[in-house]
C-alpha cells in the first residue's frame, strides 16, 4: 500500500516500473516469510542441510528463471524470475521441514488466525486498488493519508485483538521478573 509513497519520496515522482518491482519484491518476501520458522528451527537444532539446499535452489532457479524470462519479457521477466525462485525455494524448505517433523498443514491453520488473514488480504487488496487510484489520489492529501494509515490501523487493531498477543505479553513480563 506504500509503494506509491515510496516512489514519491525516493524518486520525487511516481515511477510505475519502480512501484511494480517493489510490489513484486513484497510478494516474494511475503511468501518467503512463512519459511522463517523452519529456517530458524533448522539453525537451532544444527540441521542446516535443508537451509543450504533451499538457498542453493533459490540461487540456481533465480539464474535460470531470470535469464529465460528476462530474454522473453525484459526487466519485468527478471523480476518475476526472482519472485518464482524465492517462492519455490521457500516452499521447498517449508514442505520438507513439515514432512520431516510430521507437521500437517491443517494443524497450522487456527481459527484465531482468520481475522488476521482477512485483514492482511484486505490490506493487500487496498494496495492493489491504490495503484488504480494513484493519479487521482496523489493530489488529494486526505486520500493519500487514508491509504497510508488505514492499513497500519487495521493491522494494529487486528494484532492487538489476537489471542496470542496476551500469551506472548504474559511470557514477556514473566521473564522480566
Amino acid at each position: 500500500a506504500w509503494a506509491d509513497l515510496l516512489s514519491q519520496l525516493l524518486l520525487a515522482d511516481h515511477q510505475a516500473q519502480f512501484v511494480f518491482f517493489l510490489r513484486l519484491s513484497v510478494l516474494a518476501w511475503f511468501i518467503n516469510i512463512f519459511a522463517g520458522p523452519a529456517y530458524f528451527v533448522n539453525l537451532g537444532i544444527g540441521n542446516v542441510s535443508l537451509n543450504t539446499f533451499s538457498h542453493a535452489a533459490m540461487g540456481v532457479l533465480n539464474l535460470l528463471f531470470g535469464w529465460i524470462l528476462g530474454e522473453i519479457f525484459g526487466a519485468p521477466g527478471v523480476a518475476w524470475g526472482y519472485v518464482l525462485a524465492l517462492a519455490i525455494g521457500s516452499a521447498w524448505l517449508m514442505i520438507f521441514f513439515q514432512s520431516r517433523h510430521d507437521i500437517r498443514w491443517r494443524d497450522l491453520m487456527l481459527v484465531e488466525h482468520i481475522p488476521l488473514i482477512g485483514a492482511s488480504l484486505f490490506v493487500a487488496l487496498l494496495g492493489i486498488t491504490r495503484f488504480g487510484f494513484s493519479s487521482r489520489c496523489n493530489s488529494n492529501y486526505a486520500c493519500s493519508i487514508a491509504f497510508i494509515f488505514l492499513p497500519v490501523l487495521l493491522l494494529s487493531v487486528t494484532l492487538w485483538l489476537h489471542p496470542l498477543r496476551l500469551v506472548l505479553w504474559r511470557r514477556f513480563f514473566a521473564n522480566l521478573e
